[in-house]
């Protein structure tokens, strides 16, 4: 059998038209819209596309759930799964993709997105790729979820029942085209409620105990142990970050609440376990060591989970 031929135009018209739609997680619903509009054209039968109900079981207000597509197979054999997701990270927000000497960047100070668009460009030229050469194929569902930048939310509600019960599954991305990969980063994601005493800072600052103190703090004691950003240590590599810290109600406020969240990352899962123990252990430090005049210090609500 000859192998299908890609239009290599009209798979860049396809990337630069979703490279172009803003997208952040739990805000994917104008992605899916044009990706259907796309499907559509190409071929698909409209019963073919859904979504299910993922934007009702993830935490957050989202627009939609995840993008499912169900392509009838044209001779037997066991279902595939083709699979990328939509939403981009803030970076992304405003981005304006340009052709640029061979390359596609962003104009301005934006990110691109080509994580993950380019997938979702990728499986529109697969489908239609298909369905216009009339390629052999048995069942094939196409997956496009939603939340994957913060915390895999569509693929971790996705229900295999749903997408047809596939025996083999391709997720698109990453790097190089010609790279398969078998495993991925461990990654636990962390929350931490800090309570400190609330006091009037201009009057009676010793009265309260900061929560912004012990954030800082805890912050600062994980970077200087190296756990912070790119870790490389004897005992092991990994990343980590701060994604957000929000809390407080006026300057003139001892805070006595703050919120933050980050994400720990490594190959290595008992690693990995280390470094989120670094996390926690400095929020708990830090709460020790933040005191008022009368001995009070605070304390700290902190929860992980592993993706």
């Amino acid at each position: 059998m000859t192998a299908p031929q890609i239009d290599e135009t009209r798979a860049l018209d396809h990337l630069m038209d979703l490279l172009a739609i803003e997208g952040l997680s739990g805000r994917e619903g104008k992605v899916a819209a044009a990706v259907q509009e796309k499907l559509l054209a190409a071929g698909c039968e409209a019963s073919w596309i859904g979504h299910d109900d993922a934007n009702v079981r993830i935490p957050g207000n989202y627009e939609v759930g995840n993008l499912i597509v169900e392509l009838p197979g044209t001779r037997p054999g066991p279902r595939r799964l083709f699979m990328g997701h939509m939403d981009t990270v803030p970076l992304c927000r405003g981005a304006v993709p340009v052709r640029l000497n061979g390359r596609i960047e962003a104009e301005g100070d934006t990110a691109l997105g080509g994580d993950n668009r380019t997938s979702i460009g990728a499986l529109v030229t697969m489908v239609e790729t298909l369905l216009a050469q009339d390629v052999p194929r048995p069942p094939i569902t196409v997956l496009m979820t939603v939340g994957e930048e913060v915390g895999l939310w569509g693929a971790r509600t996705a229900e295999l029942e749903r997408l047809g019960n596939p025996e083999m599954g391709f997720n698109i991305d990453s790097g190089a085209p010609h790279v398969v990969i078998i495993g991925a980063t461990g990654a636990d994601r962390w929350q931490v409620d800090i309570h400190g005493r609330s006091s009037h800072a201009g009057v009676h600052p010793e009265h309260g105990v900061s929560a912004a103190l012990i954030a800082s703090r805890a912050v600062a004691d994980v970077a200087a142990r190296g756990f912070f950003g790119k870790i490389e240590l004897p005992a092991g590599s990994g990343t980590s970050n701060v994604g957000r810290m929000a809390g407080g109600e006026a300057s003139n406020q001892v805070t006595d609440h703050v919120f933050v969240s980050g994400e720990s990352r490594s190959h290595d899962k008992a690693f990995l376990a280390r470094i989120t123990a670094a996390w926690r252990d400095a929020f708990e430090q830090a709460a020790r060591s933040v005191t008022s005049s009368d001995g009070q210090c605070g304390r700290v609500d902190f929860r992980a989970e592993t993706d």
